[in-house]
């Protein structure tokens, strides 16, 4: 491999999101975490489509609009050792009345309304795509479910986040992109993980590249790319 590059998964691990077991019921809209009393602090947003991925930066503006959209909601997350609060106990409650306790990832945990391997990404990745996929900064608090991949840098990398969003916009990594990948029918092109792991990219520079970050970022909300 040449020195001027390098591959993805030299500079970040990437994984699927996590797995509920019951998307729509651990993703709550804020109306309904409201009418359930649920408090804030059992409730992380979650990016839910990759369809709101459609710049450079993912920011807070994009998190309202995806929320307003339902493309975020709020997952339902407990730890185990968390004391529940009435509003909490209430909806799980409801949830063991509809069943949800006995889908099989559910049913697998203990207890089953914990939800495991929650990670701020610092990066999400498309994995199916009908143009290009996507490697956007998350520029937020948000986590993701299993549609979506999720980037964490290795501690050592120079690069930020958003460098390593802007160095995604080449055609280097684009090319990269469709050798790597598989094609399936209608013109749609995945990544698996271990495939975006290979995904080529320009060798991350000692300099910050946040201010082209957001040049990019512009430029992909105005052409709407």
């Amino acid at each position: 491999m040449s020195p001027l590059t390098a591959s993805l998964g030299q500079v970040a691990d990437v994984g699927i999101g996590y797995v509920t077991g019951a998307n729509e019921y651990f993703h709550l809209s804020p109306g309904a975490a409201a009418a359930w009393h649920i408090p804030a602090s059992f409730l992380r947003p979650a990016l839910r489509r990759g369809r709101s991925l459609n710049a450079v930066r993912f920011t807070e503006d994009d998190l309202r609009g995806a929320i307003n959209t339902g493309d975020a909601a709020y997952l339902l997350h407990i730890k185990p050792d968390d004391d529940l609060p009435e509003g909490v106990k209430n909806y799980l409650q409801q949830g063991e009345h509809a069943g949800i306790q006995k889908a099989y990832k559910c049913r697998v945990r203990n207890p089953w309304y914990c939800v495991p391997h929650v990670h701020e990404a610092d990066a999400f990745v498309s994995y199916m795509s009908g143009t290009t996929p996507r490697l956007v900064a998350n520029n937020t608090i948000a986590v993701a479910p299993n549609s979506l991949h999720t980037l964490r840098l290795h501690k050592e990398t120079r690069a930020s986040k958003n460098a390593l969003a802007a160095l995604w916009q080449t055609s280097l990594t684009r090319l990269s992109c469709e050798l790597v990948g598989h094609a399936l029918g209608g013109g749609m092109l995945k990544l698996e993980p271990t495939e975006a792991g290979r995904v080529l990219i320009a060798t991350p520079p000692r300099t910050a590249m946040d201010d082209l970050a957001k040049v990019l970022d512009n430029i992909a909300r105005t052409r709407g790319d």
